[in-house]
């Protein structure tokens, strides 16, 4: 089974929810931000400015950034203090929507997480009472996985693949195992880099399953409502659709869930994949 070997760095955040907008801002402030002010734009924490830098780069630079160690285990630490002052985490309320999917299909699903980090997604399924009932495998990607944890992780179940899953040929290596046919994909906060469109083009065709009915949850900051409509655009034009007419919003800061079911039967729209 592939493992993360990666060293991961520590650091801590500080700033009070008061002096610091734990989210990034609107897509018309980040396309408006000048390359010399992304990294000190003020107001912003530091979780923030790290979103704004990549958003404007492209996954595979991010990917092969020779202090990526350091960044990520940056990001994680700021990551953590970002959600002590959340009302609602995103991997909570995906966690609950996944559950009653399951419940639903009364058949556990093959999940992919997308963008991991440090397993909470995992983490916040294996705790409940009825998780082999929920899950049949999973399988956590992401740029740079802890090496701190990893083996327990490992050792409940959970497949870690380090990777830029922007990058289809990178999935070649794993291609052979079953738990890599997926009906279930998660994109929690995680499409970061400038061409993350192109994950509708690369990575959902080569690991979601079409035999049978597929899920994909997106999360968001409400406030990103240009890359909203464009994901809304992305997925009918691959044929998925949304399941509810009006995307779900929730917590302070305010974020968006988009759930898309896959539809065989449905033709697909000419939508380009370019961001």
């Amino acid at each position: 089974m592939p493992s993360a070997t990666v060293h991961v760095s520590e650091g801590e955040q500080s700033a009070s929810a008061q002096e610091v907008q734990d989210y990034p801002q609107s897509d018309t402030e980040i396309s408006q931000t000048r390359e010399s002010e992304r990294p000190h734009h003020f107001g912003q924490s530091e979780f923030t400015r790290l979103h704004s830098q990549w958003a404007h780069m492209n996954s595979r630079t991010v990917h092969d950034a020779p202090d990526k160690e350091e960044k990520w285990g940056r990001y994680h630490a700021v990551y953590r203090e970002a959600r002590k002052r959340w009302t609602n985490v995103p991997y909570h309320k995906i966690a609950q929507e996944i559950r009653a999917w399951a419940k639903q299909e009364a058949q556990p699903l093959r999940i992919g997480d997308f963008g991991c980090g440090e397993g909470l997604l995992f983490q916040e399924l294996r705790s409940m009472a009825d998780y082999s009932d929920v899950v049949q495998s999973f399988v956590s990607f992401d740029h740079h996985i802890p090496v701190e944890g990893s083996e327990a992780r490992q050792a409940r179940g959970e497949h870690l693949v380090e990777m830029d899953f922007n990058n289809r040929r990178a999935l070649r290596p794993y291609m052979g195992n079953d738990w890599m046919d997926l009906n279930c994909a998660v994109f929690s906060l995680s499409l970061m880099s400038r061409d993350w469109a192109s994950v509708f083009s690369d990575i959902i065709p080569a690991l979601l399953s079409t035999s049978r009915a597929n899920r994909i949850f997106i999360c968001e900051a409400t406030s990103h409502d240009s890359k909203l409509q464009r994901l809304s655009e992305l997925l009918k034009g691959n044929r998925y659709e949304l399941l509810t007419a009006q995307p779900e919003t929730f917590g302070n800061p305010s974020f968006t869930l988009l759930v898309a079911q896959y539809c065989p039967l449905q033709v697909p729209r000419n939508v380009a994949t370019h961001h």
